[in-house]
């Protein structure tokens, strides 16, 4: 999903620089970065969807109950940050 995303294509190109030896073997030194990575980006998707998963048949049963409570949680994150004092 990342390489798609053309703000991850340059904050790798930023970030990753950073962290390679010049006196090294930079390609190897890449490819390790960009493996932990994707390995981590993996690991990560892969619990977010058996999370979802999981709370997919409770946000079934009380998922009237979830927008209306997130609604409220909005609109009050809403009234705080329009009542904040700018000056």
């Amino acid at each position: 999903m990342a390489l798609s995303n053309p703000k991850a294509l340059i904050f790798y190109a930023a970030f990753l620089p950073h962290f390679i030896d010049p006196d090294a073997n930079w390609i190897i030194e890449f490819i390790v970065i960009g493996g932990t990575v994707v390995t981590v980006e993996f690991i990560y998707e892969c619990m977010l969807a058996s999370t979802a998963q999981g709370f997919s048949s409770w946000l079934r049963a009380n998922g009237c109950w979830f927008n209306r409570l997130t609604g409220v949680i909005f609109i009050g994150i809403g009234s705080v940050m329009a009542t904040l004092n700018r000056s």
